[in-house]
């Protein structure tokens, strides 16, 4: 994810790696979207290297218990 999602010009103006206060990363809404678009297939976009299910799930069971369970 970081490949595209950090520096100074971030795909879909996302930077992971600026998320540092407990607002920006407690953001259900933001993680939501992030789930959505990989259970779509849209991230990591079609050119890139699709991700192992495992660590689909593993990001998934990540997000669910960190950001929509503050």
């Amino acid at each position: 994810c970081n490949e595209c999602h950090s520096g100074s010009e971030p795909s879909g103006n996302l930077a992971f790696d600026s998320l540092q206060s407990p607002e920006q990363i407690d953001n259900p809404e933001l993680w939501l979207k992030v789930i959505k678009n990989l259970r779509a297939g849209i991230m990591p976009p079609k050119d890139s290297e699709r991700l192992p299910d495992d660590s689909l799930r593993q990001i998934e069971s990540w997000i669910k218990g960190h950001a929509f369970d503050s």
